[in-house]
């Protein structure tokens, strides 16, 4: 996760539905801004990103060579400097990979 709050999903062949849940995330110790100070904070699954409905991007398919960018600092209303994010892709048209970057 940037410190902007927002992870890149890269698609690279075919057309594919993104899904997309924070499972937790990490942030700073609340007495130190020391990066190397965080800590895991689980959470219940909450789903970011759903392009089949349209949860956090335009609904439909996600073509070859395309980014889809999903908003984590916003879905849980914190400043957090990681995240613990579940990513699935589904409805494929062919084989391939996604990336986050």
């Amino acid at each position: 996760m940037g410190k902007d709050g927002y992870v890149d999903l890269y698609n690279a062949y075919g057309h594919v539905d993104l899904i997309a849940d924070v499972e937790g995330y990490y942030t700073t110790t609340p007495s130190t801004t020391d990066e190397r100070l965080s800590s895991l904070a689980a959470v219940t699954p909450t789903r970011v990103l759903d392009t089949r409905s349209g949860v956090g991007a335009h609904k439909g398919k996600v073509g070859p060579g395309s980014v889809t960018t999903v908003t984590l600092a916003k879905a849980k209303g914190l400043a957090a400097i990681g995240a613990v994010l579940d990513a699935t892709v589904t409805g494929g048209t062919k084989n391939g990979v996604i990336i986050t970057i």
